[in-house]
């Protein structure tokens, strides 16, 4: 459900991508307290489906989502883990149609902390 939600994503069938993705959640759901990887592909499923909600427009939805899904990651694989810098570059998205560009540089900002404490100045991702 939530790799065919992402095709429907890519291609603007909000609608049918936000089906797929409140399905993959409750799928997700029913195995949540059972391991933790359960609960970083949560992480994935929400940041999707935020990215979804933003695409729709409706964007204080998407930014609820976004934030659920990071508060998430950040708990199961850490503050500083490098995958938390997706779900920050989304919320930047957002905040971006919603013209809160300050806290749109804020959310940036740490994308480049975190991928720059992870590679380094010289890498590629952050030179």
């Amino acid at each position: 459900s939530c790799q065919l939600g992402e095709a429907y994503l890519n291609f603007e069938y909000y609608q049918q991508a936000l089906e797929h993705f409140t399905t993959a959640l409750k799928l997700n759901g029913t195995l949540f307290s059972e391991m933790e990887e359960t609960k970083q592909y949560h992480a994935h499923i929400l940041t999707l489906l935020g990215r979804c909600y933003m695409e729709a427009g409706s964007l204080d939805d998407a930014l609820g989502l976004l934030q659920k899904s990071l508060k998430m990651n950040q708990t199961v694989l850490g503050e500083d883990h490098i995958s938390n810098t997706s779900i920050h570059t989304v919320i930047a998205q957002c905040l971006l149609r919603k013209k809160e560009y300050d806290e749109a540089i804020n959310q940036l900002s740490t994308v480049w902390e975190l991928t720059e404490s992870k590679y380094g100045l010289k890498h590629e991702t952050t030179g």
